[in-house]
């Protein structure tokens, strides 16, 4: 998984191989790995599925040791997957998120959903 968000390749939910952001809280002391979706939602069943490969990228550099290897001072840290977003998702991709937030739960790993205004890639 690339982690350089100045690389060739794009960031954003629509491309699984790259990190959008990588972001610890020392306050908290926990790790967020941030994706990034700035399309609007409802454009179909694709968007829930590059979602869930995004994420599924993001559990295999968290579960696979890549992070810690990376980023050494951030190992042991608990870990918070989250969606960034320019608009509140539709009452689908809300169900959809709401399982994905259970699924990750099972593993120890935080889900939050993030609606702001501006989302920079």
């Amino acid at each position: 998984m690339t982690t350089d968000n100045h690389s060739s390749k794009p960031s954003g939910v629509d491309n699984p191989a790259v990190l959008d952001k990588i972001v610890h809280d020392p306050v908290k002391d926990t790790v967020s790995l941030v994706m990034i979706e700035t399309r609007p939602w409802g454009i179909g069943e694709r968007q829930h599925f590059e979602i869930q490969e995004k994420i599924n990228s993001y559990l295999s550099f968290i579960l696979d040791g890549e992070m810690t290897e990376s980023f050494p001072h951030l190992a042991g840290k608990p870990v918070v997957i989250q969606l960034d977003c320019t608009q509140y998702p539709d009452d689908k991709t809300i169900d959809f998120l709401d399982r994905i937030q259970k699924e990750l739960g099972k593993q120890g790993i935080s889900f939050i959903l993030r609606v702001i205004e501006t989302v920079s890639r």
